[in-house]
């Protein structure tokens, strides 16, 4: 028996698209080098996450949106990018309110996904024991908790992109999404 290919073409080659991404930050303080800085470091987090990251924009405000996190005339430049270059996510460099995520989602249409998202995606890449997945999924949790609301409009955009089969940043790891939560998870616990 033989395992030397005599021809490339037996080899079945298959192409991982990554998750297509446009990173935001909001420059509130600092230098120019200190906002590069950090844009260059969500980059790196988002290629980390398995992204491959199209443009980023930065806006320059005293504080975010409390709307959108980067203001009316922004997210139509953002929502502008997103088409042109045919991203399927947005990576916003800081903890979005549930309101501003859900907002920036219906405006942009596709699925938006702050910092937070993004780092424990890259932990629930990397969780290997049960310990560790546990860990994980309990910070997931807490972190879904205060960002429960119908679900409904936001089911169709948990896939995402096409990294790790489908799920994409926010989708991966032990906590999947439910089109109801369970009362374990909002917190509620079992009626006694």
């Amino acid at each position: 028996m033989r395992t030397e290919l005599e021809d490339v073409t037996e080899v079945e080659y298959r192409q991982l698209r990554l998750e297509r991404v446009v990173l935001v930050s909001v420059w509130t303080t600092g230098s120019q080098e200190d906002v590069d800085n950090a844009l260059a470091e969500l980059k790196l987090l988002a290629e980390t996450a398995g992204s491959e990251v199209l443009d980023s924009l930065i806006q320059r405000r005293s504080s975010p949106d409390p709307a959108t996190y980067i203001g009316s005339g922004k997210v139509a430049e953002l929502a502008e990018v997103v088409h042109a270059t045919g991203a399927d996510t947005v990576i916003c460099d800081g903890e979005l309110e549930p309101a501003q995520l859900r907002n920036l989602e219906d405006r942009v249409k596709v699925k938006v996904v702050d910092r937070t998202a993004l780092i424990l995606d890259i932990f629930a890449q990397h969780a290997k024991s049960a310990e560790g997945k546990a860990q994980v999924e309990l910070a997931q949790l807490q972190y879904l908790r205060q960002r429960l609301r119908g679900w409904g409009g936001n089911l169709s955009r948990q896939a995402g992109g096409r990294a790790a089969g489908g799920a994409g940043i926010g989708g991966r790891g032990p906590v999947r999404p439910r089109s109801r939560p369970t009362a374990a998870a909002s917190g509620r616990g079992s009626p006694s």
